[in-house]
């Protein structure tokens, strides 16, 4: 290995990661490793603003398009595949762009991923069960009465990781948080990080932008046909855009209020998104 590996370009969701990653890879001659939770997700592609087949084209592009939507994909899995491709990236030669907004993937990715016991799909079910009948709200004030330092660190409408946290409690007896806890940060791989950075209202007005951009290219119809093949619990369909879209789809919602919901909703997880980033020193920040 290099001193340094490659770069890393992080940020909140709408802040033109694709846009710059583009540009960058075509002229370092890079290939592109999404760090994304979403992109890994076959089918789920304008809710999750997946680079286009015209897009993957002009750059190649690892870790996208990788499971079936209702198949489990959890952090460590990730880490896993995506160790092989930059391995087999760098042996090439070849310089290495990670480009994504997820957090976690990316402090799993170059830290190094603590060791939690794949969850027991009984379990796993019931609590999905349960999440269905009782909410979210009232799962996370669960997880505050067995793992305060994990509900803190998980927003309440994070159903997915209340749920994953929950079931590792249940099946092991012990929080998530002292596995986190245990696991000593050890790098990888040596990357530059550069985090792309907006100011609140310009970044409200790409959100905006986007999230028309995404109901004009069929974000509606894309829903439709997902909703009819696979369940209502597999993970992308918990994301920002698409259970907006699934209200809409069931009444919940009038078109305005879709709109609506899907930006305030994005602006919300823009915010999680830079207060995690933020709490990482060595991330060199940047207006796009």
């Amino acid at each position: 290995m290099t001193e340094i590996d490659g770069i890393a370009i992080m940020g909140p969701t709408g802040v033109g990661k694709t846009k710059l990653s583009l540009a960058w890879a075509r002229v370092l001659r890079a290939e592109i490793v999404s760090v994304d939770s979403l992109l890994v997700y076959k089918h789920f592609n304008i809710g999750t603003a997946k680079p286009t087949l015209h897009e993957q084209s002009l750059v190649r592009h690892h870790m996208i398009d990788r499971v079936e939507p209702a198949d489990s994909f959890t952090a460590g899995d990730f880490c896993k595949a995506a160790e092989e491709r930059i391995n087999e990236i760098l042996s090439r030669g070849k310089r290495l762009l990670l480009v994504g907004g997820s957090g976690l993937y990316f402090k799993a990715l170059l830290g190094g991923m603590f060791g939690v016991p794949k969850t027991d799909p009984v379990v796993q079910q019931r609590l999905a069960e349960r999440l269905k009948k009782e909410g979210n709200l009232k799962l996370h004030q669960e997880l505050s009465r067995v793992d305060e330092a994990s509900a803190k660190m998980i927003h309440p409408h994070d159903s997915y990781r209340i749920v994953r946290a929950l079931a590792v409690y249940e099946m092991t007896g012990k929080r998530f948080s002292e596995y986190r806890r245990q696991h000593k940060q050890q790098k990888k791989i040596q990357v530059l990080k550069i985090g792309l950075f907006l100011a609140k209202e310009k970044l409200d007005e790409q959100i905006r932008q986007r999230t028309e951009q995404m109901l004009s290219h069929g974000l509606i119809e894309e829903v439709a046909a997902l909703k009819k093949k696979y369940p209502l619990t597999c993970k992308p369909f918990q994301s920002v855009g698409y259970k907006e879209t699934l209200q809409y789809l069931d009444g919940g919602l009038s078109l305005a209020q879709l709109k609506e919901a899907i930006a305030l909703n994005t602006r919300a997880l823009a915010k999680r998104q830079l207060t995690w980033f933020r709490s990482d020193p060595e991330i060199q920040w940047r207006d796009p």
